[in-house]
């Protein structure tokens, strides 16, 4: 005889309870694929069917109607007792692993006796509390895929961390943003890009300009960012250049280092190293011979001393001098100014053109080491009054003079030589004519 029956499904909460302890409790929850089923089998006027085993077939359908199946068990006898019975599906033919993952709505149909109950049943949320073991990031089923479910339009998707911040929003359609924050300031926000199946991952952000950053390539290229996109706000640790202003032509030079002639300020971004480049233009105008002392201070002490030659005689013109000098920056900011006087007073000197050029390093590669004593003022080199400037002059005076004489007397000696064979020659040929006569 043929059947009808009514039932009722009860998806029972031991499964939601089980599956979240699992996940709670391993980083890949092992949960079991499995669906508690409970029902009623009645008669068509509503009484419970005879107690004893009854014939069932169960399937899963993805449309409340038609559609296809995706998923049968049976038949099978179970018995009831008053009509009731309880089955877990996929406990004979397992359920696909990602079934109730792969679709939104699922529907069960029960075939009880040969006799097909309609209408299907649309599964309740519960079997989707499986979909939780993939919400670490990982599928339990599938190792290199995660699966996010379809929400409606208008909503959006968050997790939280384990401080109760929210950590990634999956913005809905009218933005079409993700969000990676955290509104806790004290936390730090890493973000890692990985692949466990291929060469390696990639961040492509578009828009007006790009910015892809390939985990693939170490060359170039593995990272690319727009035109101009690097300053040297950005890139602290890079050379630099600074160049002082040139002066004008024609200024006298003072008869003791006085005023500062020109300058510069060094802003560095940190520690480092500096070539320093002075340079200068002079005319000798008049007067007997003259030298240059020229000064580099630093931040205001004088750190170098050097002397320039002014010339001999009169109409020394446009002569061309330059200094390289090199230090250790003091610190970040750092002023060079550039000190000219002509010692003695002979005649009239006047510069131009002075500039000083510093040329920044940010690193060095090594250390080094000096056996000289330090300076007490900090200078390189002493100052040399007028009368130190004539005692080097007398001096190398003689010594220039000793060398004439030395040499005039070799030249000397070397004539009287050539003297003496050229008289041996003509005496032997007088010689050697004599017999013939």
């Amino acid at each position: 005889m043929k059947r009808t029956a009514s039932f009722t499904v009860i998806l029972t909460l031991v499964l939601l309870a089980a599956a979240t302890l699992a996940f709670a409790q391993a980083g890949v929850p092992s949960v079991a694929n499995l669906v508690n089923f409970q029902g009623k089998l009645t008669t068509p006027a509503g009484n419970p069917v005879a107690d004893g085993p009854h014939s069932f077939v169960f399937r899963i359908y993805d449309l409340p109607a038609g559609g296809v199946l995706q998923w049968s068990e049976g038949p099978l006898p179970l018995v009831t007792t008053g009509g009731l019975f309880t089955h877990q599906l996929g406990s004979s033919t397992p359920l696909p692993v990602t079934l109730f993952e792969d679709f939104d709505s699922l529907y069960l149909e029960v075939e009880a006796d040969g006799a097909i109950i309609t209408p299907r049943t649309r599964l309740t949320p519960g079997p989707y509390t499986k979909v939780a073991g993939g919400l670490d990031g990982r599928s339990p089923y599938n190792t290199d895929s995660s699966y996010i479910k379809t929400f409606p339009l208008g909503h959006r998707l968050s997790t939280f961390g384990g401080d109760g911040q929210e950590q990634i929003r999956l913005w809905g359609p009218s933005w079409g943003e993700i969000l990676l924050w955290d509104s806790d300031p004290t936390n730090d926000l890493n973000v890692v890009l990985s692949a466990n199946s291929s060469a390696g991952g990639s961040l492509d952000l578009f828009g007006t300009s790009s910015v892809r950053l390939n985990a693939q390539s170490t060359g170039d290229g593995s990272a690319i960012l727009p035109p101009s996109a690097v300053n040297a706000v950005e890139m602290l640790n890079e050379p630099g250049v600074v160049s002082g202003p040139v002066t004008g032509l024609g200024f006298p030079l003072p008869g003791a280092l006085g005023p500062a002639i020109t300058g510069v300020t060094l802003s560095a971004p940190g520690p480092g190293f500096a070539v320093i480049l002075v340079e200068a233009d002079f005319n000798h105008t008049g007067g007997a011979n003259t030298s240059i002392t020229a000064a580099l201070t630093e931040n205001g002490p004088v750190v170098s001393t050097w002397f320039w030659d002014g010339g001999d005689l009169d109409g020394f013109y446009d002569q061309h001098q330059t200094r390289i000098i090199t230090r250790f920056l003091p610190g970040p900011v750092t002023t060079y100014t550039l000190l000219l006087a002509q010692i003695p007073l002979g005649g009239a000197i006047l510069a131009g053109n002075a500039k000083i050029t510093v040329l920044y390093f940010p690193t060095t590669y090594g250390a080094f080491s000096s056996s000289s004593p330090e300076l007490s003022n900090g200078e390189d080199e002493q100052l040399l009054g007028a009368f130190n400037l004539e005692a080097e002059r007398a001096a190398s005076i003689a010594a220039n003079q000793a060398r004439i004489d030395r040499e005039m007397a070799t030249m000397k000696t070397e004539m009287e030589a050539l003297k003496q064979r050229m008289d041996a020659n003509r005496q032997n040929k007088h010689q050697a004519v004599e017999p013939n006569r």
